[in-house]
């Protein structure tokens, strides 16, 4: 090992760092952190920080921040807010821009229409045309 790294990290870790490599060496392919080995990451992370203690252990930063803390994993998951009822308010429609209908017969009857909803406007006609549908 490198002097530098002898000196930033302290003795204890790197017992640690020895009993992980050690069974990183014998474990099996995709073996779950034993949870003594773990613990020993646990007290290591909170002398040494977090950071320190992941990089040096080569241990998942964020997992080992959960162990630190406490929190299983599965507790984070009930964390997740639950999916309730959204009330959508909707603005109150706009009027339109005032319109003027023309409406002419063939037999010279005139109408003019200023202001009229757009929903009233095909009764309107169909009175003025003399459509009885």
């Amino acid at each position: 090992m490198s002097r530098v790294t002898k000196e930033v990290t302290p003795i204890a870790l790197e017992e640690v760092k020895r009993q992980f490599d050690d069974w990183r060496r014998s474990r099996a392919k995709l073996e779950r952190i034993p949870s003594k080995l773990l613990q020993l990451a646990v007290v290591a992370a909170r002398h040494h920080g977090v950071h320190r203690a992941s990089t040096v252990l080569r241990v998942e930063f964020n997992r080992l921040k959960r162990e630190v803390a406490g929190v299983p994993r599965s507790a984070l998951r009930d964390q997740r807010p639950a999916a309730g009822f959204v009330e959508v308010r909707v603005p109150a429609p706009v009027p339109s821009p005032e319109c003027l209908v023309e409406l002419e017969r063939p037999d010279g009857g005139r109408m003019r229409v200023r202001g009229l909803a757009p929903e009233h406007l095909a009764a309107l006609s169909r009175s003025f045309w003399g459509c009885q549908s």
